[in-house]
């Protein structure tokens, strides 16, 4: 078996340099099956790829060395060179659409990825707008529970407030009314204690008054006697009496009782 150090340092070169697929496709034209290639590790590759190359090698330099032209021979070799150029084209035209296919499919790959994630990021960026937008939904029944709730304890306020006002103007009323009461009964207690002071200043006047003009009349005029002459001189007497004492008319005739004993013989002796 040729190893590959039998071969020149440039074909070395060239065969490290080729793929795998490369390889394979080298031995298949060359005339290996595909299924025998395809099981072939690198190493096996190559190895396999160096023998063949320097069979394909030793076969050109054999016709090299021949002394005579041969024109079939020619003919042949120029033919066996472009049906090696043109599979060689034909290998590099299909490794070319391999990894061009192999880059489409990467790039498909790629792109699909990237569509992936967009759509994704797109999901992620749909959701959290979604949760923002219920967020502010939820901030905004807040806000408008916590007015509605300030609304409410205000206007339990004013009403608390107009109810406090109220019992005060009430209470003030009230106030102003047992305060008017209180003066009013002070005033009918004052005026009633006064009417009673003026009805005992009266009263004493009165008594008073009698004991005074019962003692002038006493001192005054003598007892009235049972003669009809007498007696008109005696009320003739007391009248005088009384006008010089300015007596009330209500006294007098208490007044004449109390200075002649009592009232019955006064009665008795007016009745005679």
């Amino acid at each position: 078996m040729i190893k590959m150090e039998k071969l020149p340092v440039s074909e070395q070169e060239k065969l490290r340099k080729c793929s795998d697929e490369r390889l394979r496709q080298k031995l298949i034209n060359a005339g290996k099956s595909e299924a025998e290639v395809k099981s072939l590790s690198r190493a096996a590759l190559l190895l396999a790829c160096a023998e063949h190359r320097a069979q394909t090698l030793a076969e050109a330099a054999a016709a090299l060395i021949k002394p005579a032209y041969d024109p079939e021979l020619e003919k042949m070799r120029f033919a066996f060179e472009q049906q090696k150029w043109q599979q060689e084209l034909a290998e590099k035209e299909k490794q070319r659409e391999l990894e061009q296919a192999k880059f489409a499919a990467e790039m498909k790959q790629k792109e699909e990825e990237i569509a992936e994630k967009e759509k994704q990021r797109e999901l992620e960026q749909a959701k959290l707008a979604a949760e923002i937008r219920q967020i502010e939904v939820e901030v905004a029944e807040k806000e408008k529970q916590r007015e509605f709730e300030q609304a409410k304890v205000i206007a339990e306020l004013k009403q608390l407030e107009e109810a406090n006002r109220l019992k005060e103007a009430e209470l003030k009323l009230e106030k102003e009314k047992l305060e008017r009461n209180e003066i009013l009964q002070r005033q009918l207690k004052d005026e009633e204690l006064k009417m009673k002071q003026k009805e005992m200043d009266r009263h004493e006047t009165a008594v008073s008054k009698m004991k005074l003009f019962g003692d002038a009349l006493r001192n005054s005029v003598t007892r009235m006697s049972s003669d009809p002459v007498e007696i008109v001189s005696f009320f003739r007497s007391v009248e005088q009496l009384y006008q010089s004492l300015s007596v009330l008319k209500e006294l007098q005739a208490a007044l004449v009782e109390r200075s002649q004993g009592t009232a019955g013989s006064l009665s008795k002796t007016t009745s005679e």
